[in-house]
């Protein structure tokens, strides 16, 4: 009995050296780095829109220079106020502005009298 289970022990052995690979595996090398980001693009821009009979009055102008981003946009608010935000942005800081309004609210004009009720005519 003690030598059947030494042949099956030897004949595992044996199987498990065959299978063995011969070789050490091979690794690949590491992928090249990622293409660096482009350079920040510079730019400018601005445009106004006055229409008197609408009551529109915006405008706006930006610039970046070197990744820096900034500028400013004007409106008037439906209660006649202007309104002025000025901003930045730089690297990671995100959104930077500075809201400021000209002149006070003007009040509203006084709703026109109420027409006259009708009432029909005594026959």
């Amino acid at each position: 009995m003690f030598t059947k289970i030494l042949i099956a022990c030897l004949a595992v052995n044996i199987a498990l050296v065959a299978s063995a690979p011969s070789s050490p595996p091979s690794y690949s090398p590491y992928p090249p780095p990622p293409p660096p980001p482009p350079a920040p693009i510079s730019y400018g821009y601005n445009y106004g829109v006055v229409d008197d009979e609408s009551g529109v009055n915006m405008s706006a102008d930006e610039l970046a220079e070197n990744g820096v981003v900034s500028g400013s946009y004007k409106v008037v608010l439906p209660d006649g106020r202007m309104k002025i935000v000025t901003y930045t942005v730089e690297g990671d800081s995100g959104f930077v502005a500075d809201v400021q309004f000209e002149a006070a609210p003007v009040p509203a004009a006084a709703p026109p009298p109420p027409y006259p009720k009708y009432t029909p005519y005594p026959a």
